[in-house]
């Protein structure tokens, strides 16, 4: 709450409450994060976004700048509290929610509100333990 306040502030208001805080004896860097204001509509990528995205539509791996990781974990899985991070780990981060196309107009980008994380199941326990960790 007063997160979100915050970054609805005037950087001169901003100003002056981080003064204020310090006034108080408060380190305004221990303070949460405030989120950034929502954004949804189609905006011009950067030149580095743009440099990337073309070299990724021209080499025949569509797929080269795509990073992808596999994690093992030991003892009891909470599955709820791992989809409530992955689901705080998409709605902090823009990059996991950006999407880039091409108009008339150049390359453009598309940040998208926060959602859940696709999500599956599966018992792999039945399975050799080869298949389980490939």
């Amino acid at each position: 709450a007063l997160a979100t306040r915050f970054a609805q502030l005037p950087d001169a208001q901003r100003a002056v409450f981080i003064d204020k805080l310090g006034a108080a004896g408060i380190d305004f860097r221990v303070l949460p994060i405030p989120p950034r204001a929502p954004r949804s509509e189609r905006v011009p990528a950067s030149f580095a976004q743009t440099r990337l995205w073309l070299h990724a539509r021209l080499i025949d791996a569509p797929h080269a700048y795509h990073i992808t990781e596999r994690l093992a974990l030991t003892g009891a899985l909470d599955a709820h509290a791992l989809r409530l991070a992955c689901d705080a780990l998409i709605a902090r981060h823009e990059a996991l929610r950006t999407t880039f196309d091409e108009a008339d107009d150049g390359v453009a980008q598309t940040i998208h509100p926060p959602l859940r994380c696709p999500w599956r199941e599966t018992d792999l326990e039945a399975l050799p333990d080869a298949q389980r960790i490939a």
